[in-house]
Parts: structure tokens; sequence; C-alpha cells
């Protein structure tokens, strides 16, 4: 009887907890939906700007946890920083290239190559079929390699 306060408050400790903070559950990939959107180094308008991400929309983060309105993620260069809900959406359907890849035209190595994509550049993701994505980007599609790319169920 003497440790049921203790108890009791931890329970509700970590049932308020919950209510608040809801952990993803498996690996949630979303993205910006506009060209311009702040990073911020907590789930409020009052934290201050942690990094920007500049003139790229559908630019891929992972979920972390979401905060009221307001979503941790990730990045491919692993910066954690808090977004507003209204400025991602959870349709995932772009990955950011983490080496530099060579665009085929059929998803595998010995077909003839298209483009080289750099590091850092966005993709839209068409399909997938094996270890390759067909893609999406600057007028080109076709098939890069899943391991050069991040925000896929695979990572």
């Amino acid at each position: 009887m003497k440790y049921l306060p203790i108890a009791v408050f931890c329970c509700m400790f970590c049932f308020v907890r919950n209510l608040d903070a809801n952990v993803a559950s498996n690996t949630t990939y979303i993205r910006t939906i506009y060209k311009n959107t702040h990073i911020r180094k907590g789930p409020g308008y009052d934290y201050p700007v942690f990094f920007k991400i500049k003139n790229t929309k559908n630019y891929p983060l992972k979920e972390l946890i979401t905060y009221g309105d307001w979503v941790k993620v990730v990045d491919f260069e692993n910066s954690t920083g808090w977004v507003y809900k209204n400025l991602i959406t959870h349709k995932k359907n772009s990955v950011i290239f983490i080496n530099p890849s060579y665009v085929y035209a059929k998803p595998k190595t010995s077909a003839k190559k298209i483009a080289l994509i750099g590091k850092g550049n966005t993709a839209m993701i068409i399909k997938t079929k094996d270890n390759f994505i067909m893609v999406f980007i600057n007028g080109i599609k076709g098939w890069v390699k899943k391991q050069d790319c991040w925000g896929t169920d695979t990572d």
C-alpha cells in the first residue's frame, strides 16, 4: 500500500503523455507540399527555425512522432526538427538521392543509362520493381537503384 500512490501517478503520467505525443509505429515517410518549408527546434511557432527546405516541393521526411498539430521529422542527413502538419502530406511518393545515381531505361544495371542524378536531388516515385524505383525527375522517367535513394520502405 505504501507504493500505491507512486504506481497510480506513474500510470497516469504515462497515459497523459501518450495522449499528447503519438510515436509512429512503423517507418512513415511523408513529404512537404510547399517549395519552402521551415523546420523548427520544437513543436510551435515560438521555437526558432532550425533549418529551411528551400525551393523543393515534395521533399521526403521520416515522421518520428506527433505532438498536437506538429510532427517531429528527420531528413536524409539525420537533421531532426518539427514541422507544422499543414505543411506536409502523408502521401509518400518522392525520394531523395543519397548517392549519385544513374537513371536506367529498364530496371537493371545492364540497361541503357539515360542520366546521372546527383546527391540531394528529389524525384517522384512512379512504381517499384525488385531493387529499382521508377522515378520522374526534371522531365526524365527511368529506373534508379533503391540503395541510392532515401525515403523508401526498404530504408
